[in-house]
């Protein structure tokens, strides 16, 4: 209801009551446009998710919706953001302080510094592709894999068989379960999925539906070329602005890591 509630407000300013210049279809088109600009330039949609990495995979496969990613925590501790120039930096490694005192041969010069495994310590992050995310250095598989007891003492010499479980075999008998999971809770600001009916949820506050009907009448203004339509767009363009001006201003000024929404998501093991 709460989409048709906004289609039908937006056809009072238009004079299309009864659907004769707009199908629904036509302003769940602009609707959507109305969601994906306003949530990109408010940033007022945020999301917290943990995901499961799995033994030897650095890769983290971000939701798509996503447009900032702006905080990854493991085991309670921040991971910094850094870019792969960034890493290749000579100064910016000495800044990350112990990053390559395990292993001399890694020559952070040579991009080498991609190969190194150990504690997570950092993301790698990059803009220019929002989805994709490494974390740094590879988790290593001492991180997957805790100590086993039992009446015999402790199992110091195991192997994981090709069960996905990740049972251990050993000559006393097996024990399963003993994976551990190595999970990153991330933080991020995502843009709205598409609308595709009217039966659909919006995730924005409804205080805001205004502002998506001013930017809905705009666009369907815009597509009239009569010089009358293009000064209503105008006008519906600048209450629109008003609009996402302040909630930009409230964004910025109150904004913190609570989510509206939390989700989780498991990588192979």
């Amino acid at each position: 209801m709460r989409i048709q509630n906004i289609l039908n407000s937006a056809r009072l300013t238009l004079a299309d009551k009864d659907k004769q210049r707009f199908s629904d279809e036509d302003l769940i088109v602009f609707l959507n446009q109305a969601l994906q600009d306003f949530c990109q330039r408010t940033k007022f949609l945020n999301e917290q998710i943990t995901v499961e990495v799995a033994k030897d995979e650095n890769i983290i496969t971000l939701p798509a919706t996503i447009i900032l990613l702006t905080r990854v925590t493991w085991q309670g501790r921040i991971l910094p953001f850094y870019t792969y120039s960034e890493l290749d930096s000579f100064q910016n490694i000495a800044e990350m302080g112990d990053f390559f005192t395990y292993n001399n041969n890694i020559n952070s010069h040579s991009g080498d510094w991609e190969l190194k495994k150990g504690r997570p310590r950092a993301i790698i992050w990059d803009k220019r592709k929002n989805s994709v995310a490494k974390i740094f250095p590879i988790p290593e598989n001492a991180l997957f894999l805790e100590n086993v007891s039992s009446s015999f003492g402790v199992v110091t010499d195991s192997k994981i068989n090709s069960n996905p479980f990740g049972v251990l075999s050993y000559k006393f008998g097996v024990t399963s379960s003993i994976l551990k999971k190595l999970e990153l809770e991330i933080y991020y600001v995502k843009t709205h999925e598409n609308i595709s009916n009217i039966d659909d949820i919006l995730e924005t506050d409804p205080m805001h539906d205004i502002a998506l009907q001013h930017f809905i009448c705009c666009q369907a203004f815009l597509t009239n070329l009569d010089n009358q339509y293009t000064e209503k767009a105008k006008l519906q363009r600048e209450l629109y602005e008003i609009y996402v001006k302040r909630v930009m201003i409230e964004v910025s000024r109150y904004w913190s890591r609570a989510k509206q929404f939390r989700s989780s998501y498991r990588r192979g093991v």
